[in-house]
């Protein structure tokens, strides 16, 4: 139920049902079922996330962006997932702007950010201990800018390589990886290492047999 989660699956499906559509890869007589099936599929989804008001503090914050920044950061009364992650980014930026070329360095992040919001009174972010919910601030924070580009580095030049080789699969992985940054750390867990590292040196070495094949 999480809302990245239910975004990129929405995004996923509706890029690879595009690129296969167009390279002709669908049966004539599958496509108008496909086409009913992702109908129903994307008014599931977007049902279900209204029936748990998943979305909602989403719409506020778009309609009303004051909305994030009246949120209490003092207390877990009516603190949501988003305005949570204002405070977090806001907060993360701000450690950032202290170090901005080589970061605090990737032992101290965490002790960091909770100096930070002590100095800020959020005592949420304390409590549990919060990283950024974003991976590419938590890179900033330790690394600094020279950090994030290099990180970008290592995602953007499998991607574009993915797409002038019409690899859509490797492609669309890398895609579902950028867009879970946004709101998660997710290389600063186990799982998600394993899970980036696995699939990806994967795809790269298809992608290499396939070039020494041609």
């Amino acid at each position: 139920s999480a809302r990245t989660s239910m975004a990129v699956t929405i995004i996923s499906i509706v890029f690879y049902a595009v690129i296969l559509w167009v390279q002709n890869l669908i049966r004539r007589q599958d496509k108008i079922f496909i086409g009913i099936l992702s109908v129903v599929f994307l008014i599931s989804i977007f049902g279900l996330a209204q029936f748990n008001n998943r979305f909602i503090p989403i719409f506020k914050a778009i309609e009303s962006p004051e909305y994030l920044s009246k949120a209490p950061e003092n207390t877990y009364q009516g603190e949501t997932g988003v305005s949570a992650r204002y405070h977090l980014w806001h907060y993360a930026v701000d450690v950032i702007k202290r170090s901005p070329l080589s970061g605090v360095g990737i032992g101290d992040v965490k002790d960091k950010l909770i100096e930070e919001y002590q100095n800020k009174n959020y005592t949420q972010g304390i409590t549990n201990k919060m990283n950024p919910h974003n991976q590419y601030l938590h890179t900033g924070v330790a690394l600094g800018i020279i950090g994030i580009v290099l990180l970008l580095l290592v995602l953007l030049f499998p991607l574009f390589s993915a797409i002038k080789k019409r690899q859509w699969i490797y492609a669309l992985f890398i895609i579902i990886i950028m867009l879970n940054c946004i709101t998660e750390s997710v290389l600063e867990r186990q799982a998600g290492i394993l899970f980036f590292t696995f699939f990806n040196s994967l795809f790269a070495t298809q992608s290499e047999e396939k070039r020494k094949d041609t």
